[in-house]
């Protein structure tokens, strides 16, 4: 068991790698170590990809720990000067041997690499290749190039004189292979991405490897756009396992990469890789643990998880990524947190806000066994969840607090989740929406099921499809001892017909036409309205925590334990008895309460 210290400001790789001469790289340090071994980085700006070598074991990890949390810096840039200045505007060329990353398949140097799809919700080159989009620009293209000015992210232009009329922006004309920077001094600090990833093996498969405290930040990685089957569009996040099993990555700040921050799942089809050499299919991946990251400032998501098995994302805080803002035809891949079929995976304790995309999106369905649960999801420009498409599967939505998304939860031709317990506090839209898609392929919309919810304040509580049970679109909706907080004849309810018809009603419609859907089980009939004037509620934020506040005028109803309640306990973890009240806490009381979270 060996200890290796690194330090970027008088260290050595020629040193022995101790305390008193520590190495220089990061990598120098994975490139000797073998399990039980540590790599404890000093504080300082290490401007390198970190390539782990080897696996550790389950009893002898490899570790990788900054010594003071945060302060060890992986930046994907470098500084770089103009030669020219004037006007604004400053210029230079851009030296072809400042990028020290061959291992890509299509190439080293960002800034001659085309963006998959454009970004700031334009439409240029890509997607005028793409039948379904009628109107672009086939000469708009962006590259993967990124630049700060004083640590601003400046905004990339796809034309010379946007650039010039753009404060804070730059353009690359790759004709003539010159920068030029709107908004920037002789005296700035300008640094430009050189770094494809950061901390990621070239290997696939490693095991048992530990990333403990680290800021991860700026590189320019693709954006994903059909991963699938476009191996240079592979997700790669700028911290990623490549098909690893058994890793810790915690306590790290991971932000502004160009696309996203961290994956650890398959990369995209398991024969194709997007590195160069013979590194191992992408096998799947297992009991990855992701927990007490911030996740923040990705241009297209703070995370991937294509096929990953058994992970645990706990206690992170997800926030502000999608900041390229891409949206529209095949820019699928835009989430704080993206996943695709969590197999028995776990997503709790999580904060999941202001993310210009949807907050979390679970594609290919919400996966088996998966559970996502006491999390705080707020103030994202979409949806609080979105499950898209699936089939034959079942997960559990239980103990979160939803406020302020687009629609709360949102099932796109997708269903077998068990929705309990949620307190809803505001939606733009709706709380919960059900929508079917039109597709070739084989996927339903069966068994969404709503039970002991809490619904106070949104413009409409539930938006959804009917029960269907022809092949073409399988779907069917359960629901029952919820308490919803309106006016006996208020429309908060929605019937969803197809995308022209859709037919607001009050309560007592809504469970009329839900009766005869359903054969008379479990349309709501159990469920109660209150008042709307008894209840104030909200979701506040000071000194750095958030606290749910509710003032009720009477206690909340309690309802009868049923096989519904599959989580027995509540966000605080109290054991239900034989009766329980809807929503995430159990123990309301009338007027005022307030609860840290």
């Amino acid at each position: 068991m060996t200890f290796f210290y690194i330090c970027s400001n008088n260290g050595d790789d020629s040193n022995s790698g101790d305390f008193d001469s520590p190495f220089k790289t990061i990598q120098h340090a994975a490139s000797l170590a073998i399990p039980g071994d540590s790599i404890l980085v000093k504080p300082g700006i290490y401007r390198e990809r970190i390539s782990p070598i080897n696996s550790g074991t389950r009893k002898k990890p490899i570790i990788y720990k900054s010594i003071e949390k945060n302060q060890a810096i992986v930046r994907g840039s470098i500084p770089w000067k103009p030669s020219e200045f004037g006007n604004n505007i400053s210029s230079g060329k851009i030296d072809s041997t400042l990028f020290p990353d061959s291992s890509h398949i299509d190439g080293s140097n960002p800034f001659l690499i085309p963006l998959s799809v454009t970004p700031f919700k334009r439409n240029g080159k890509p997607e005028s290749l793409m039948r379904e989009v009628t109107s672009s620009d086939p000469n708009m293209t962006y590259c993967l190039g990124q630049v700060f000015v004083n640590d601003l992210l400046f905004k990339q232009c796809p034309y010379k004189n946007e650039m010039t009329e753009t404060n804070n922006s730059w353009f690359f004309d790759n004709n003539d292979n010159t920068l030029y920077i709107n908004g920037a001094s002789e005296n700035d600090n300008i640094e430009i991405t050189n770094q494809r990833r950061l901390f990621a093996p070239h290997k696939r498969g490693l095991k048992y490897i530990f990333v403990d405290g680290f800021t991860f930040e700026r590189c320019a990685n693709q954006y994903p756009n059909k991963f699938w089957s476009n191996k240079e569009n592979q997700q790669a996040g700028a911290v990623g396992t490549r098909s690893g099993k058994y890793w810790c990555i915690q306590n790290n700040i991971i932000r502004f990469a160009n696309s996203i921050g961290i994956d650890w799942g398959n990369e995209g089809k398991s024969s194709q890789d997007l590195e160069i050499g013979s590194n191992g299919k992408a096998g799947g991946t297992y009991k990855n643990i992701i927990k007490n990251n911030i996740i923040c400032d990705n241009g297209a998501a703070g995370t991937a998880a294509y096929m990953a098995n058994r992970f645990e994302f706990t206690n992170n805080i997800v926030e502000r990524n999608n900041n390229l803002f891409f949206y529209g035809k095949q820019r699928w891949e835009s989430a704080g947190l993206k996943v695709h079929r969590p197999k028995n995976s776990t997503i709790s304790h999580n904060i999941v806000r202001n993310n210009y995309c949807h907050g979390i999106w679970s594609d290919q369905g919400p996966g088996v066994g998966s559970l996502f649960s006491n999390n705080i999801i707020l103030d994202n420009d979409g949806n609080g969840i979105d499950f898209e498409i699936g089939r034959k599967h079942k997960a559990i939505v239980t103990n979160n607090f939803f406020d302020n998304n687009e629609n709360n939860i949102r099932f796109a031709t997708s269903g077998g989740v068990l929705v309990q317990n949620n307190t809803f506090i505001n939606s733009r839209s709706s709380d919960i929406q059900t929508i079917i898609f039109k597709r070739p392929d084989k996927w339903d919309s069966l068994n969404v099921e709503i039970f002991y919810n809490l619904f106070l304040h949104s413009p409409q509580f539930l938006q959804l499809s009917p029960t269907d049970y022809t092949p073409k679109f399988l779907a069917s909706r359960f629901f029952n001892y919820n308490t919803y907080f309106m006016n006996p004849k208020d429309k908060k309810f929605q019937v969803i017909y197809d995308y022209k018809t859709r037919i607001s009603m009050d309560f007592d419609s809504w469970k009329e036409i839900f009766k005869d859907f359903n054969k008379n089980e479990n349309f709501d009939d159990k469920s109660l309205l209150l008042s709307p004037n008894d209840v104030q509620s909200s979701i506040s934020f000071e000194n750095n925590q958030y606290s749910y506040n509710i003032n009720i005028k009477n206690d909340l109803p309690s309802f009868d334990v049923t096989n519904k309640l599959i989580v027995k306990t509540d966000y605080f973890s109290k054991e239900f008895d034989n009766k329980c009240i809807s929503g995430s806490i159990q123990n309301l009381q009338k007027h005022n309460n307030k609860f840290i979270l």
